[in-house]
């Protein structure tokens, strides 16, 4: 994988007048269709790494012999990728399943294309999606990413924005930000990024399969922010994606 080591940190929307005088995160609502973070000042290490970067990643075990593809994965209350859906193709000599993998147990691998999974073939019930083992047992709210990517974005009001497009987490797999593209009606164009912190969900349970995802900021609060830098996000990320690949060998 093509890793740069640099120290950059990409600051996040939201300027002071974001918050109250105080500095807290700005009230949050929501209703039964809409999820809410709140507004913050937040960073973003150029070392993470986003979603679709996950989801297209090829998977090899241990001795470097191919399992398959990643499909999915699941985040859990705590904001971590919990586990790994992969599609394998020969997995205990079964020509394709799917097989849950505990994130613990994958690598990946920042010097090499593609990533691995740490599995023990003679235990297959501990990779059902169905059944967990105890180090991987999926949570009451845990959600898989399919959920969120594909949400409309609503701002304060109920206002329309744009289009959920990708996530971004830290090298440890913390989901730190959800990537926005503004619809084709707004005076914006390019990535805009917002902090996730399930903290700050007030009075309310997070309902992953909502088809909406609401920001308690209105449209003057966010355009006056400069957009979010994706593509040198994902250019500096510790997986490499098709995207990036494309934009090096044309750039060759």
């Amino acid at each position: 994988m093509r890793i740069q080591n640099l120290a950059f940190i990409f600051s996040f929307l939201f300027a002071a007048q974001a918050f109250g005088q105080s500095g807290e995160d700005a009230t949050v609502s929501s209703n039964d269709d809409t999820r809410v973070i709140g507004a913050g000042l937040q960073r973003l290490e150029a070392n993470g790494f986003t979603a679709e970067a996950l989801l297209e990643q090829d998977v090899s075990g241990q001795d470097g012999q191919p399992i398959g593809e990643v499909i999915n994965f699941e985040i859990s209350d705590d904001n971590l990728i919990q586990r790994v859906l992969i599609n394998s193709d020969g997995f205990l000599g079964i020509d394709e399943t799917v097989i849950a993998v505990p994130y613990d147990a994958i690598d990946l691998t920042e010097d090499e294309d593609g990533i691995r999974a740490k599995i023990e073939e003679d235990d297959t019930d501990a990779y059902s999606i169905f059944s967990p083992n105890d180090k991987s047992t999926a949570s009451a709210g845990s959600y898989r990413v399919s959920s969120l990517i594909g949400d409309d974005v609503l701002l304060k009001g109920g206002d329309e924005f744009g289009y959920l497009s990708d996530l971004a987490f830290d090298r440890n797999g913390r989901l730190q930000a959800v990537i926005v593209q503004p619809d084709i009606t707004i005076d914006a164009e390019g990535y805009y990024a917002f902090p996730f912190e399930r903290s700050n969900v007030s009075g309310t349970s997070f309902d992953p399969s909502a088809s909406s995802y609401s920001v308690s900021l209105d449209r003057e609060a966010v355009l006056k922010n400069q957009a979010f830098d994706y593509n040198a996000f994902s250019e500096n990320s510790i997986l490499s994606s098709s995207a990036t690949q494309t934009s090096e060998t044309s750039s060759q």
